[in-house]
């Protein structure tokens, strides 16, 4: 507990010292404010030798079907392959690590099947905003279970150097 303190701060505007961490870890999260944003935050928060470790939803093939591409083009339109998030992080000056893709059994376990139970448990009695975001939920969990095999979350690890 003394060597590792954790803090609630906004991703690019953290009031964190720079150069002052040995580890930045976000999963699924830089979505927010982009990959190469991100990057940029993590570099001048980074001391040298830090790992940088991002989770990030990918493509893991270049060609997929127009009704996949349409809703991640809306719901994330700066997604790339785990390729080009590579390239990016090595332009902006980090080395290159490591990659694994998340298999899909821990979306649908640790992240879909309880949102689904949540969702049922809700009052659909609801304002139209939050109506639509659950309706944008259920068409991402359809498309996942159809298509997880083109998607999904890659941890990204790298090195400032």
């Amino acid at each position: 507990s003394k060597r590792v303190s954790t803090r609630l701060a906004g991703m690019t505007e953290s009031g964190i010292a720079p150069a002052s961490l040995d580890l930045i870890w976000s999963e699924g999260a830089v979505f927010t404010v982009g990959f190469d944003a991100a990057l940029e935050a993590f570099w001048h928060l980074a001391k040298p030798g830090a790992l940088v470790v991002i989770s990030e939803c990918v493509w893991l093939q270049e060609q997929v079907p127009e009704e996949l591409r349409s809703f991640w083009n809306r719901a994330y339109p700066g997604m790339r392959t785990a390729g080009e998030n590579i390239r990016a992080a090595e332009t902006a000056g980090y080395r290159f690590i490591h990659a694994e893709v998340l298999p899909s059994e821990i979306w649908e376990s640790d992240f879909y099947q309880p949102i689904e139970t949540m969702m049922a448990r809700m009052d659909r009695d609801i304002s139209p905003g939050m109506q639509a975001i659950l309706t944008e939920q259920e068409e991402e969990i359809a498309l996942f279970r159809q298509f997880n095999h083109l998607y999904g979350y890659v941890f990204h690890v790298f090195l400032r150097p």
